[in-house]
Order: C-alpha cells, then structure tokens, then sequence
C-alpha cells in the first residue's frame, strides 16, 4: 500500500533576488521573524550534521581513493550442499563433509586459495545433531578439493570417541573453528594470512549560487537596516539561504548519492564551454545496500525486533559497546515507545533515557542488551519537500552503525591526531568519515565568496553587470569502511 504525500506549499523558485521578488512582501516583518527564516524546514538533524557537527572528517588528496581495510583474523566454516550426513552414525567413527565452494575463492570471489580450515584443526558441532548436551569437538583429519567449484568430502573424528551423529548436519550451515592440536614432537600447522577487503570512493561536487540585483537592497525600506558586518540583511538572507540549501545538497549526496557512470549524458560545462562529466559519491544507504545487513519488520517494531540487532552485529565480529541508530519518525517513535516501554516493565525506571543537546539536537542514549544506542530522528526524512516525497519509506526506516575504528591502509588521507595511528603505513579513522579534497594549498572543503559587478556594496568591480553573486561549492567523498558491520532496517511492503 503506498500514500500520496504532498510537498508543502513553498515559495523558493529558481532566480535572482530582484525587484519582481521584493514586491511579494508589503509589510515589514520583525527581527524574530527574520530569525525563524534563516532556519531551514524544521530545524532538525541531517546525515550531514552526524558527520560534520563531531568532526568525523578527514582531507583526502585526490579524487579518487581506495582503502584496503583490516578484517576479522578468524572466521567459521560454512558447509556445502551436503552438510553432514549422519547415516547411523557409530559412536567414535569418521565422517565426511563438504565446505561450500566459496571458502576455496579469495574475497575477488574468482581466485582459488587455500581454505581456512586445515587438516588437524578442529571444528564443533551443535548438541542439536549428537547424542550429547554440549557441543561436541571433532577432529579435521583430511579438506577436501576445490574440484572446479564442486568440492570433495573430507573427514573428521569425534575427539570423544562416546560421540555419535543423531541427525543431519544442515547445507549451508557454519561450523565453529577450534584449535589445531599437535601431539608430543608433533610438527606445526599449514599457514594463514589475515586478508583485506577493498573499496573504492570518489568526490562528489556540489554548488550553490545566491544573487542580488543592483537597488534591491537600497530601495526595499521594510529591511533597512544593517548586520553586523556592515552589509543589508537582504544580501544576507540569500548568503545564510544559499548555505542552508548547499548542506541540504550535501545531505542529500551523503546519504543517497551515486557515483556517476553514465559520463557521456550527465555533464556540466566548464569555463571554456566543454562538457565535463558532473562528480558523486556513493551515499551511506547505498553502501549498506551493497554491503551490509538488513532486517525487515512487519507491524509493530517491537522488543524482539530490536533485541536482534546485536546478534546483527556480534554475526560480523563487532564488539564494539555503541551503535548510532538514524531513524526516520515514525521507527524511532516505535523504538522509543518500545524501549521506554521495557525499562517500566523491567527496571523499576532506573534506567531511564535521558538526552543530551550538545550539537543542539535531541538525541537519545539508552543502554539495553549489553549496547549503548544513540538513537537519533533524522527528521529530513519526513520533509515533504525532500525524503518525504519518497512515498513513507524513509520514515519506516534506519540505519544501525557501530561507533568504530577501522584500520585502513589508503594513501592520499590525512588522519588527525585524534584517532590514533596504527603500526606502520596504517592508520584509524571512524568507519564513517566525509573526506574533503584539500592538498598542495588548495581547501576544496567550502569554497564561498562574492562575484560582483558594479555594486553598492563595496566589493571589487569584476564585470560591468549591476548584481552580486555568491558562489558555494565543495568537493567531498563519503568514506564507508566496514560496511558489512552496518544493519539496515526496513518496514515489509514498503520499497
């Protein structure tokens, strides 16, 4: 079922304030006023401020980087399409299995490589599918061969010999992998090597322009006066305008961004009239699309629902004790509701959530299941003018991210202090960072100032036209690592 959302009624059109502008207003509003004007709709939390307000940016120099991030140096074991067949099973005696074809290919998923499991280590089995209460050891007596992607049985042996198979082994389902156990002048283990996982990223351009026609300003006598820096407050409502609808821009790459293959049809021209292919960067929802986790909920997002996010979490190696939840209203109600709900039920109240406003947005922090959650409502998600066009997707929906560190290796970052450093050419960041160009002398972070002609207001002469302009632009690149560790959450029947 879909909804008709309706765009508010707004007045912002393409185009210079000029005289036809100014005539629109025949009354002189107050200063307070002017005031709410300046803010953009609902005065609330972007993607953009969750980056940019705490600092989580860094200076690339290039446009175009690729990291190479540290993943986790243990993994499990997935079973092929055979599983484990138990077969009346005698107690102590061998079995084959089968691994999946994917634990032989490299994370290219094309290249073959040895895979992590090694004659003599050992793996566990669920109580589920022995004779036993407790998962039982068994010992990797031979791997199979990858055999063209359809591999060969190997065999194990239980270590308790009172040990016997009661039922199947399911395809597709994970082994834990213990230790290698030599024996009194055994030798040693085969290797392992600890691999990387890559990603590419690109800058995103994106510009704004204010104008001001010559007189407006002089002649519209309802703004008269002067702000501080000695200028009309016309010319700085279409300055603090231009800002607001330039972060907008911002926000909107940041999160639902892509980067630009049809080069040869999306093009702007530059100053000698050549067609240059327009620049983005991939937006943080599709890197979790791509590469990350989803739970779809039907209804009520309830306690179970979110009671899941940390096996969510723990299912990609994090350990990590706080996650940032942005939500659009309509979920973050349900989970406030939701956890508000469970600490009356459960905690007598004393772990009431309590919010803090040091960016100058409500953000809640709670602690349930062993993790503290900063749920925060992105209320440009209902912005009947911006998200909330996209029917109440956005509204029903989150993203989960673990307040990490990912150690990457990519040439072309600066790394502030802050962060730390790593042993030798790597570094950490947060696995969510804007990087803006800046190198060799030249800050692309927020590029803003005048173009003026013959003006009134004292800025230099550099055309004979009777107008202001103010130009905005900032070249950037959304920067993802780990974002298999990051968890999206949908509601069923939306998109």
């Amino acid at each position: 079922m879909s909804s008709i959302i309706n765009p508010v009624t707004s007045n912002t059109y393409g185009g210079a304030y000029n005289a036809d502008w100014g005539s629109i207003y025949d009354i002189e509003f107050e200063p307070q006023v002017w005031q709410e004007w300046f803010q953009q709709f609902g005065k609330g939390f972007l993607v953009y401020d969750w980056l940019q307000i705490p600092g989580q940016t860094v200076n690339v120099k290039a446009r175009t980087l690729t990291s190479r991030t540290d993943t986790a140096t243990e993994r499990a074991a997935l079973l092929g399409v055979a599983g484990i067949v138990f077969g009346g099973h005698v107690a102590g005696a061998t079995r084959n299995f089968a691994l999946a074809p994917t634990e032989y290919l490299d994370a290219d998923g094309v290249t073959t490589t040895t895979p992590y499991v090694r004659a003599g280590d050992s793996v566990f089995i669920n109580p589920e599918y022995t004779n036993k209460d407790v998962p039982t050891k068994w010992g990797v007596a031979t791997v199979g061969l990858y055999n063209g992607g359809a591999p060969t049985n190997g065999t194990i042996f239980p270590y308790d010999a009172t040990v016997a198979l009661t039922a199947n082994v399911p395809a597709s389902s994970y082994l834990m992998v213990g230790p290698y156990n030599s024996g009194i002048g055994g030798g040693q283990p085969s290797p392992r090597r600890s691999g990387a996982v890559s990603a590419t990223f690109h800058t995103a351009i994106t510009a704004e322009t204010a104008e001001i026609k010559g007189g407006v300003s002089a002649e519209k006598l309802y703004r008269n006066d002067l702000d501080k820096s000695g200028k009309a407050v016309l010319w700085t409502k279409a300055q603090v305008e231009a800002e607001f609808l330039h972060r907008a821009g911002m926000d909107k790459e940041i999160f639902l961004g892509q980067v630009n293959s049809n080069t040869g049809n999306i093009t702007v021209l530059d100053g000698d009239g050549n067609a240059v292919a327009a620049r983005g960067t991939l937006g943080l929802w599709h890197h979790v699309e791509e590469s990350g986790m989803e739970q779809s909920y039907a209804g009520a997002y309830d306690i179970a629902y979110f009671d899941q996010i940390k096996e969510y979490l723990r299912s990609q190696g994090v350990t990590d004790t706080k996650v940032a939840i942005l939500a659009g209203s309509n979920l973050y109600k349900q989970i406030e509701n939701t956890v508000l709900d469970y600490i009356k039920a459960y905690s007598g109240g004393s772990d009431l959530m309590r919010g803090f406003n040091s960016v100058g947005f409500g953000v809640q922090e709670f602690m349930k299941n062993g993790i503290t959650n900063q749920l925060c409502e992105v209320v440009s998600f209902d912005n009947a003018n911006s998200y909330g066009v996209l029917d109440t997707y956005f509204r029903d929906a989150a993203l989960v991210v673990p307040k990490s560190l990912a150690t990457v290796k990519m040439d072309g970052l600066e790394v502030d202090d802050m962060y730390g450093y790593s042993a030798g050419d790597k570094v950490k960041i947060p696995n969510v960072v804007l990087g803006y160009l800046n190198n060799n002398g030249e800050n692309r972070t927020r590029m803003i100032g005048p173009v003026a002609g013959v003006n009134g207001f004292g800025y230099p002469f550099t055309h004979q036209y009777d107008d202001v302009k103010l130009y905005i632009k900032s070249e950037y690149m959304l920067i993802v690592n780990l974002a298999n560790q990051m968890l999206k959450i949908v509601k069923e029947g939306t998109f």
